[in-house]
């Protein structure tokens, strides 16, 4: 994802073929890392193809995939009344909490993407 991001970057700059140089220098200006052999395998793919073209392909399988933010239909016969309940008990010192999320250091981290 930072390489992509980082090609985009430079694209956006005025930078229509940004070289692997420029998109380290990006990534590590960001405070990112480079592994250089996911670099070189990420530019040979960007140049079998122009990046309008990559992006308007990619926007064509994400339209694919049916994705909907639509909300769910009510129901027809209306909702049910919400009988009236006693208070929720309150929880015991036995109850268990989830463990907090390990955080990663992989690409896959959506949050940092120069990491």
């Amino acid at each position: 994802m930072k390489y992509l991001a980082s090609y985009a970057l430079a694209q956006i700059g005025g930078n229509n073929e940004p070289s692997s140089d420029e998109i380290s220098a990006i990534i590590n200006a960001a405070g990112g890392d480079v592994d250089l052999e996911t670099l070189n395998h990420f530019m040979s793919l960007m140049k079998a193809d122009s990046f309008e073209n990559l992006i308007n392909k990619g926007s064509n399988m994400l339209s694919c995939a049916g994705v909907s933010t639509s909300a769910a239909p009510a129901s027809a016969t209306g909702a049910a009344p919400v009988a009236e309940t006693e208070a929720p008990a309150a929880p015991t010192e036995t109850a268990k909490k989830a463990p907090p999320p390990v955080s990663s250091d992989s690409d896959s981290d959506i949050m940092d993407i120069f990491g």
